[in-house]
């Protein structure tokens, strides 16, 4: 049976293999699993203390500070930032593998701001 449909969280939810098309071609097929590799692990964890830097951490990415919070995405191996983060008095810590919508993003991008005005238009 093939679904079709642009609801991405019903399709995870529904789908045992996903195909993501780009301009009628396909691009990827696989399980949720085998196309975790697209996009990275999203980290949050809040410390005892002040926040240790993880900005040359192999594969973290996208970081952000919010008081004693640290956000990050990491791409392969999250044991350079465990490291790290192991001797940095962490108080709680959290990491969750990307949906399918964030999958899906990481090829065809964020929608741009002309996009998203021109669709509330019609």
């Amino acid at each position: 049976m093939l679904l079709s449909s642009h609801i991405l969280s019903e399709v995870e939810a529904l789908c045992d293999r996903i195909a993501i098309l780009r301009t009628g071609a396909l691009i990827e097929i696989g399980t949720m699993a085998q196309l975790r590799h697209l996009s990275a692990l999203t980290v949050e964890a809040t410390f005892e203390e002040s926040v240790p830097d993880v900005v040359n951490v192999p594969g973290v990415s996208m970081i952000e500070v919010q008081g004693r919070t640290l956000r990050c995405q990491v791409r392969g191996s999250v044991e350079p930032l465990l490291g790290v983060l192991a001797h940095s008095g962490v108080l709680e810590l959290l990491s969750r593998e990307p949906s399918l919508e964030e999958l899906f993003l990481s090829h065809y991008g964020a929608p741009s701001l002309e996009a998203t005005h021109g669709a509330e238009d019609q």
